[in-house]
């Protein structure tokens, strides 16, 4: 997480008196589309939505491809994989680099970080990921996990050690495939749609819920939520590097669906998870309505993910570690309520 930006989109987590306030200063920047000509409004979206700005085009596209009937080649949907794989290795960099040391303590590594985004090769990309995560590649059961985190070799480890000395289960909703994707076309079509609050049992997302890495789906075997989530992000960093590395990932489902009155959805997966947008097209082919729901949408809404988490949480510092597992994408403080 961030330090806070005394402006811009960030997020704001009190907590105290047995309940958890979470307010959100993220503006809905996408409404500023309706009426703007197509082309014009799709180049806008990376400069609007820069935080994964990849993802958010890539869905975008999408979208607006369903809404027109239309859909792309599949060496042209081949390359838009890789592009995002790219992306989320970048996003997983800056959480090894930056992020994790602020919690922890340790110095940020923006030396590693610049080779990274430097790297002219995907081969160069997945090896640099793969230091950053000494021997986490050899993890092939729970236990092996558990022993690593314990070895505490490098910020990762250390940062899951503690989380897993927390013992926190808060309980989650998971959604995954056909369920995740009615509930989110459900949100975005609704009449009174809004990003910061969609709708009771905010469902979570992120990698936990993706499970993307063979040894994700072990995790429930794993001491406490909290360190189930967090353990989470680094397998699927994991399996970022892998794709990186040459080996397939599992093939993606449909990634745009069409509905009538020229609207459509788009999805693109980003290192948090699952970013949608729906768009409605006019007649001229000018905006009528653009809708986007992203990661911390979910996680971060009044009945989600972070709230249920958090809840009887009272030290900032637990709360921090806690955050870990969610990698907000805007700027995040903890602080206490006044008494």
């Amino acid at each position: 997480m961030t330090p806070l930006a005394s402006q811009g989109p960030r997020i704001e987590v009190r907590l105290g008196r047995g309940r958890v306030d979470i307010h959100q200063h993220r503006p809905n920047v996408l409404a500023q589309l309706t009426g703007m000509p197509l082309a014009q409004a799709l180049a806008l979206v990376p400069r609007l939505l820069p935080v994964c700005g990849a993802a958010q085009s890539i869905a975008a596209a999408r979208a607006v491809e369903a809404a027109r009937g239309m859909a792309a080649e599949a060496p042209a949907e081949a390359e838009r994989e890789q592009q995002l794989v790219r992306e989320q290795a970048a996003a997983a960099g800056w959480r090894l680099a930056v992020d994790w040391p602020d919690i922890t303590g340790a110095p940020r590594q923006m030396a590693w970080l610049k080779r990274l985004r430097d790297s002219s090769s995907d081969a160069q990309r997945a090896a640099l990921l793969m230091d950053a995560l000494p021997g986490l590649a050899g993890v092939q059961t729970m236990a092996d996990l558990l022993d690593w985190s314990a070895a505490g070799d490098g910020v990762a480890a250390q940062l899951l050690a503690s989380i897993g000395a927390l013992q926190q289960g808060a309980a989650s909703r998971r959604r995954r495939g056909d369920a995740l994707l009615a509930r989110a076309r459900d949100i975005l079509a609704g009449p009174e749609y809004d990003p910061l609050a969609p709708g009771a049992q905010a469902t979570e997302v992120g990698p936990y819920a993706m499970a993307r890495h063979h040894l994700a789906a072990q995790l429930e075997h794993a001491p406490g939520q909290a360190f189930q989530r967090t353990a989470a992000l680094l397998l699927d960093t994991l399996a970022i590097a892998e794709t990186l590395a040459g080996q397939a990932m599992t093939a993606p489902e449909a990634n745009s669906w069409a509905e009538p009155g020229r609207c459509g959805t788009g999805r693109a997966i980003t290192a948090r998870g699952p970013v949608f947008h729906r768009v409605q097209l006019a007649e001229d082919d000018s905006v009528a309505h653009w809708h986007a729901l992203a990661p911390t949408d979910w996680h971060f809404a009044p009945d989600g993910a972070v709230a249920n988490t958090l809840a009887g949480c009272s030290d900032t510092g637990e709360a921090r570690l806690l955050l870990a597992g969610f990698d907000p994408c805007v700027p995040c403080t903890v602080t206490e309520k006044e008494r």
